[in-house]
């Protein structure tokens, strides 16, 4: 739940980088073959975040799982195997132009008015049916996946919630998957909980930037992101 963002404000707050998304994407009249061909830049720096991260590969897999136990149970999903095979594929082609990840990624639809999107930790991503059905194309759905993957890849929650667990719970390290269901549960419930908020604007310009990068070099056209 920690990247769930109120649709209108999320596209609010996308308005006040479009000046930045224009100038990356200076070249976005040409074709998805003449943008792949041209040079890209260098990985953006987000993927290989220093922030203090407690978490190694199968906890912040745990963490998630934990935090998605918490968060399904509040969604209604929409029983679509083909949605989820398609998001999949799209998923698979903008992933094969990142760096390599550990993260075993799965795309669920949620059953929503709203045009929507967020993900979690270990490669949980949820997209709203509207969103589906609202996009104009395979690169629009594309530059919502990319932006969401963005956020997994730079290890936004697990950082999150390393800052938050020695802030709430005083602690600094964790164990098996138990240990970890039993920490996230604590830290929703403890006495002075700890409350979401929005991801910050440098968050989301990392996961933009990300996005952006990804969708290059996957042959995706950038303009539809923007």
């Amino acid at each position: 739940m920690l990247f769930r963002v109120n649709s209108g404000l999320h596209w609010i707050c996308r308005v006040r980088i479009l000046a930045r998304l224009l100038i990356l994407l200076s070249f976005v009249g040409l074709p998805a073959s003449a943008q792949t061909i041209a040079s890209c830049p260098a990985a953006p720096a987000a993927l290989n975040p220093t922030a203090l991260n407690i978490f190694n590969s199968r906890q912040e897999q745990d963490l998630g799982d934990a935090y998605a136990e918490i968060e399904d149970g509040h969604l209604r999903f929409v029983n679509d195997p083909t949605a989820e095979a398609y998001l999949e594929k799209v998923g698979q082609r903008l992933l094969s132009a990142l760096p390599p990840t550990e993260v075993h990624f799965r795309y669920r639809l949620v059953d929503s008015q709203q045009v929507n999107a967020w993900s979690m930790a270990g490669g949980h991503v949820y997209f709203t049916r509207k969103l589906i059905t609202a996009a104009a194309n395979e690169d629009e759905i594309a530059g919502v996946l990319a932006h969401e993957i963005g956020h997994i890849l730079m290890h936004q929650q697990a950082i999150e919630t390393t800052a938050s667990f020695k802030d709430v719970l005083h602690v600094t390290s964790v164990g098996d998957r138990a240990d970890i269901f039993d920490k996230v549960h604590r830290l929703r419930n403890d006495a002075n909980p700890w409350a979401w908020h929005p991801p910050g604007q440098k968050h989301e310009e990392a996961a933009d930037a990300i996005a952006v990068y990804a969708l290059m070099k996957a042959g995706y056209l950038t303009s539809a992101y923007a």
